[in-house]
């Protein structure tokens, strides 16, 4: 295998990738995904070849492709994620175990600088510095407790991240 330019005449500034499907971010912030459907965040369950655009006109700052699903920022620090929820790893409770075929908001009204989209779960860093991880937490979200957090949930210890990257079981 060699390297294969992304297709389409796009200029992308951040790029996300995971398991079967891949995000990128233009300067504008348009978010575009493709891979395997469902994850793609269009609208639909189709899997797409090229890079496609994410549903809803967000402006975006970052993207991080997980598994299964995909969260971003958008420029007002709101955090959004699309895909498989089946272990609460959107961060909307009211959502079920269901797919997410476009962006929906993450509850709790935090404001974040920094997100990553593991395995089945994904963590943030809001602006006041507070590390909240929500989604599977069998083997751990650093809340104390082993269970599924359907919304963002505080981080224990009161450290203070400047960074984060979640993993298949750990962040």
């Amino acid at each position: 295998y060699v390297p294969t330019p992304v297709s389409g005449d796009r200029a992308f500034i951040a790029i996300s990738g995971d398991q079967d499907h891949a995000c990128a971010l233009e300067a504008e912030g348009d978010a575009h995904c493709w891979g395997i459907g469902g994850k793609i965040g269009d609208g639909t369950f189709e899997s797409r070849s090229v890079p496609t655009v994410v549903s809803g006109g967000h402006e975006f700052v970052t993207v991080s492709a997980g598994a299964l699903h995909t969260c971003a920022i958008d420029s007002d620090g709101d955090a959004w994620c699309w895909g498989n929820n089946f272990y609460g790893q959107l961060g909307d409770p009211s959502v079920g175990d269901e797919t997410l075929l476009a962006p929906v908001p993450v509850s709790g009204g935090h404001t974040f600088v920094a997100l990553s989209a593991g395995g089945h779960h994904t963590c943030g860093i809001d602006s006041a510095g507070d590390t909240y991880c929500w989604g599977d937490g069998e083997y751990g979200l650093g809340t104390g407790v082993y269970a599924d957090r359907p919304v963002p949930t505080l981080v224990s210890g009161g450290h203070e991240f400047v960074e984060i990257t979640a993993g298949g079981f750990h962040t």
